[in-house]
């Protein structure tokens, strides 16, 4: 009776360190991948190759303007843009399935558009999921903040 009672509580003890190792795991890398992607516009000249290497297909994104474009759609915009810095506050990762997850964060961006400067204080949400062990940015949309810092 000792030893079952011993296995089992090995044996939770193995699969609740498993699980938050996964949920680290998951935080950790969701949060990689939305900083990677951040990374992609920063410079005189927007990485777009970078940037599609971690789009899945069918990506969407929405703006803080409330436009909807496809990932082709998006190139436009994308090539008008130079992001000089960027911060990520605050992120919050949940895993939707074994296969997707969502990021929510606080993300203020400087650059210019156009030649002209322009900053962005937005709420951030990215829908990732996983694709031949992958993760792929899904859906991506931003909405003004109002938040007081």
């Amino acid at each position: 009776m000792h030893t079952t009672i011993t296995r089992l509580a090995v044996a939770f003890t193995f699969l609740f360190t498993s699980t938050s190792l996964y949920a680290e795991n998951l935080q950790k890398n969701i949060i990689e991948c939305e900083a990677k992607m951040w990374k992609a516009l920063i410079g005189p000249k927007v990485d777009i190759e970078e940037f599609q290497r971690r789009l899945a297909w069918g990506y969407l994104s929405i703006d803080s303007d409330g436009v909807l474009y496809s990932g082709q759609e998006n190139l436009p915009y994308l090539q008008s843009i130079a992001v000089s810095s960027f911060t990520i506050k605050n992120p919050s990762v949940r895993e939707l399935s074994s296969t997707s997850a969502v990021i929510v964060a606080h993300v203020k961006w400087d650059g210019t558009r156009d030649g002209h400067q322009v900053s962005a204080d937005i709420l951030s949400s990215t829908v990732w999921i996983k694709r031949d062990g992958k993760w792929r940015a899904q859906l991506h949309t931003e909405t003004a903040s109002h938040a007081e810092n």
